[in-house]
């Protein structure tokens, strides 16, 4: 699985710098979080600092534009299952291929360039590639 990690304050949402606002869609994100939920090799994971209520908030406003993510502030299904099995250790950190956030300079123009079937197959064929390796220790 290609996991990619989005924040949701200036990222998903514009105008959203502090908890209390909601600002409004980024429909260019919004379209390509969207094209990544339509590809069976892809997982997109909630990565905010929000905790609690306002991480309900959060997830009401991604429902609210019909958009349900594949996890909210924990690793994605397939990671979790690696971990799981012993494949992967144990991380505070969500685990993703890529991490997308607004104070990270040029990670959201390099997502909208992205292109998710190429890199999704790619990604497919390393971790096959990689599957008999061993985890490493963090």
């Amino acid at each position: 699985m290609f996991v990619v990690a989005v924040d949701f304050d200036g990222t998903i949402f514009n105008g959203t710098k502090v908890l209390e606002e909601t600002g409004v869609p980024n429909p260019k994100v919004v379209a390509k979080i969207r094209e990544l939920l339509d590809n069976d090799l892809c997982e997109v994971v909630l990565w905010t600092c929000r905790t609690d209520q306002s991480l309900q908030e959060a997830i009401d406003n991604l429902r609210a534009i019909n958009l349900e993510l594949n996890a909210y502030n924990e690793n994605a299904p397939s990671v979790q299952k690696q971990i799981d099995a012993g494949k992967l250790w144990h991380s505070r950190k969500i685990l993703a291929d890529l991490y997308v956030d607004d104070k990270s300079p040029g990670s959201i123009e390099t997502f909208l360039r992205l292109d998710v079937e190429r890199t999704a197959r790619n990604f497919i064929r390393e971790d096959a590639t990689n599957a008999e390796k061993k985890p490493k220790k963090f």
